[in-house]
């Protein structure tokens, strides 16, 4: 599952957040909340993604009516518009380095769902300012 994967650039302008709660998928309610703080002197933002695993969906097995497995990804589509534009520096997933992250992609995987992984996890997502590479634009 991607959460927020066609929200607005506009949506993660500095100070705004994107709430969700108790949505069903298939792997169970999600609850999510992301904030913007790319205005300060350390551009972040910060995520929380909350799964009350369950059967709410066709073909769904597992312990805690989840598919071992299961991966969550969140796409942050910060603003863009004039370069620099923001790119993803680095993750921490729960308070630890973490590296399933595509700055191009503007995507972070987090801990696949199955027996052991937490219910709850929290990112926070650092940013620094970065030229575009290779756009295609005809200049040499």
């Amino acid at each position: 599952i991607t959460l927020c994967r066609g929200t607005p650039r506009a949506w993660l302008n500095h100070g705004e957040r994107i709430e969700v709660s108790n949505a069903p998928t298939a792997l169970g309610r999600i609850s999510f909340n992301v904030s913007s703080s790319l205005g300060s002197s350390l551009p972040v933002v910060k995520a929380t993604v909350r799964v009350v695993p369950g059967v709410t969906g066709p073909g769904v097995t597992g312990p805690g009516g989840t598919r071992g497995g299961e991966a969550i990804v969140l796409r942050l589509r910060v603003p863009g518009g004039l370069e620099p534009h923001w790119t993803i520096q680095g993750v921490q997933l729960n308070g630890a380095k973490w590296s399933a992250f595509d700055p191009k992609a503007e995507t972070v995987s987090l801990l696949p769902l199955g027996a052991g992984t937490p219910t709850e996890q929290t990112l926070v997502v650092t940013y620094t300012k970065a030229r575009r590479l290779g756009l295609g634009l005809g200049r040499s």
